[in-house]
């Protein structure tokens, strides 16, 4: 993630994230902590602000900008494949991109069956976007 104090890039852990539904895309603007470790520059306290809202890198939480709450990101898809005995499988979403990763404990109702239509959110995991809230079309 590129900072404005041109200081360089800040690594962002999606544990960061202050709203972990909220997946920051290219170009949105977020207020953050900045900490440096042995791994270098971390942001913490990540909150959504807006896409083009200018940035204020704050030194303490109570001085980050108030944070607006983003819409969760949804869509619709099929589902790819499915493995009922493992517990998890894909889902190819109707706006395009990946195959998102679905694990058996976000799918309300039946087992996923491939084909079927689904309505989902998508969350960001430490392996990338992955399904979640998946509910049978």
């Amino acid at each position: 993630m590129a900072a404005d104090d041109g200081a360089g890039d800040v690594f962002l852990r999606v544990r960061a994230l202050v709203d972990e539904r909220y997946l920051p895309a290219e170009g949105d603007r977020v207020a953050f902590t900045t900490v440096t470790t042995d791994q270098g520059r971390q942001a913490r306290e990540v909150r959504f602000v807006a896409t083009g809202a200018p940035v204020e890198a704050a030194a303490a939480p109570s001085q980050a900008r108030p944070a607006t709450r983003p819409a969760a990101r949804a869509g619709n898809g099929t589902v790819a494949r499915y493995d009922g005995d493992r517990g998890f499988g894909f889902i190819t979403p109707d706006a395009g991109g990946p195959d998102l990763f679905v694990h058996v404990s976000v799918v309300s109702g039946e087992p996923l069956v491939a084909g079927e239509r689904v309505r989902f959110r998508i969350r960001q995991s430490d392996r990338g976007p992955q399904a979640d809230a998946v509910e049978h079309a």
